[in-house]
C-alpha cells in the first residue's frame, strides 16, 4: 500500500513569511497540528509545527510578529506519494516524527500523520476482531 492511500490530501500550507500568530490561527481553525511551509513556486521548504511554535515563543516570549521561518523545522520528513506506507510508519515510529509531507512532480500532494496511521491500525484491529 503506498502513502498516497492513506494521507491527508491537499493539506492547507503556509508561506515561509507568514507571521507565526497567523499560521496558529490557521492551524486552530483547520484543527491541524502540522503546517507546511511552501515557497513561491510551491516547493516545500519546511514545517511547522504546535511543538515548533511553543518553543520558539518559549525562547522568544513575546514576539508575535516573528516570522514561521525562525519557528520552522526546515528538515522535514518529506516522501513521494508512491513510498511504501509501511515503510514510512516505520521511519516516523523509529525516529519519533510526528508527520511525513507526501510530494509529487507538482509540489505538495499531502500529509501522513500519526493520526492518519492510528485510523489505519484501528481498522486494522477492528478487521482482526470480525
Amino acid at each position: 500500500t503506498q502513502v498516497n492511500s492513506a494521507m491527508t490530501k491537499a493539506p492547507v500550507s503556509v508561506a515561509p513569511d507568514v507571521r507565526i500568530f497567523d499560521a496558529y490561527e490557521i492551524m486552530r481553525t483547520w484543527g491541524m497540528r502540522h503546517l507546511p511551509v511552501t515557497d513561491a513556486a510551491g516547493t516545500v521548504v519546511g514545517l511547522l509545527s504546535e511543538r515548533d511554535i511553543l518553543r520558539f515563543m518559549a525562547i522568544q516570549p513575546g514576539r508575535k510578529a516573528s516570522l514561521v521561518s525562525e519557528a520552522m523545522s526546515a528538515n522535514p520528513y518529506i516522501v513521494n506519494g508512491s513510498a511504501r506506507l509501511a515503510d514510512v510508519a516505520q521511519t516516523m515510529a523509529e525516529q519519533k516524527i510526528g508527520c511525513a509531507v507526501v510530494v509529487g512532480q507538482n509540489g505538495l500532494n499531502g500529509i501522513f500523520t500519526t493520526t492518519d496511521a492510528l485510523k489505519i491500525l484501528a481498522r486494522l484491529l477492528r478487521d482482526d476482531d470480525d
